[in-house]
């Protein structure tokens, strides 16, 4: 019998794979909509396509800087939290994106106005 991941588990998947350099100075988002397995991750110059079926997430490395610096996506498996990292150099966030983003860790030294979506 499989389990999918509840939010809570999700957030706390994704916060675990942040490394300290991350949780000091970075911004970890989550996609609300899972992403199926075969799905296209839908990145800026990605071909990735999901393994399994995932929950999206996104780190930003930088989120005072602009663009392109170091960020990673997360496909964080439904049902067992195996990750997947994907480095990257471009944020997921454009005006036709159908995700909706949520933060999952701000980094305290963070101000509220870098993050990207509303918190």
């Amino acid at each position: 019998m499989s389990t999918t991941l509840t939010t809570d588990q999700l957030v706390e998947a994704l916060v675990a794979e942040l490394t300290q350099a991350e949780r000091a100075s970075a911004v970890a988002y989550y996609a609300q909509q899972p992403l199926p397995q075969g799905a296209p991750l839908d990145a800026p110059g990605s071909d990735v396509v999901a393994p399994f079926d995932s929950f999206l997430g996104f780190v930003d490395r930088e989120p005072t800087a602009n663009w392109g610096h170091s960020c990673r996506y997360l496909l964080i498996n439904r049902e067992n939290k195996e990750v997947v990292s994907i480095e990257a150099q471009l944020p997921p966030f454009k005006p036709a994106d159908q995700h909706q983003w949520c933060v999952a860790y701000k980094a305290p030294s963070v101000p509220d106005a870098a993050v990207a979506v509303s918190i």
